[in-house]
């Protein structure tokens, strides 16, 4: 009995070390997201909605890294595709390249997905998953909702901890979030450049409700704003200043 339970106690073990020291991704941000879902918002009549990540190896060792991608659902007549040393075509499901990460190692501006809704309204998910090509069983994931939707407030359902899209949007003195959370939780708007450059940062003075970002002073451009309830990034929203 206490060999088996030696013996339970090292594979889990061996299983928190895999989790705690494999590949760890990260948002533009710096935010890590492993494990993560995570949304990217549009219209359908958006040319293309892009997600990116950066990819840290943590193993101890120099890893060969793949990229391979699960459509959970997918927007009939949309593409999506991705890119991870080159850009790929939209069947391609698993990447035929590797990319070598030396141990400590994050690579950035490497991955991108990119999802072309077509003028087509509905949600595509994607779970990316990121392994070592001589040992498989060492894999992080992101799931990404693409968002294609037209929606307002009026189609926002207050449920758990949520926020709204941006609006309006494009914004140019300023926009509105609607938002809820649970009881007890903290939320806070982290708002971020492109590049990955914090902008702001705001703890929502209420459980739920509707805040006002002014905007007037921000350069025109492209924002993501962070949604983090507890400290953990819940979902980026796209924002664009004109």
């Amino acid at each position: 009995m206490k060999n088996f339970l030696l013996l339970f106690a090292l594979v889990l073990g061996m299983s928190f070390v895999l989790t705690a020291q494999g590949l760890k991704i990260l948002n533009r941000s710096d935010v890590e997201i492993t494990g993560a879902t995570i949304d990217i918002d549009g219209v359908p009549t958006d040319a293309t909605l892009e997600v990116a990540f950066k990819v840290t190896n943590q193993s101890g060792n120099s890893m060969n890294v793949k990229v391979k991608k699960e459509e959970l659902a997918v927007v009939t007549a949309t593409v999506n595709y991705f890119c991870w040393v080159s850009c790929y075509n939209a069947s391609t499901m698993e990447s035929p390249d590797y990319l070598t990460i030396a141990d400590g190692e994050t690579v950035a501006d490497k991955f991108k997905g990119d999802y072309e809704p077509a003028g087509h309204s509905g949600t595509t998910t994607i779970k990316y998953t990121f392994f070592d090509a001589d040992n498989t069983s060492m894999e992080s994931s992101v799931t990404v909702n693409f968002n294609a939707v037209t929606a307002g407030i009026e189609d926002f359902s207050f449920r758990g901890n949520a926020i709204s899209d941006a609006y309006p949007n494009p914004a140019r003195t300023h926009t509105n979030f609607s938002f809820h959370t649970e009881n007890g939780k903290k939320a806070t708007l982290a708002l971020y450049t492109l590049s990955g450059k914090a902008v702001r940062q705001i703890q929502l003075p209420k459980q739920s409700g509707e805040y006002r970002l002014e905007t007037a002073d921000l350069p025109s451009g492209m924002y993501f704003v962070n949604f983090l309830v507890d400290g953990k990034v819940l979902t980026t929203k796209r924002l664009t200043v004109q």
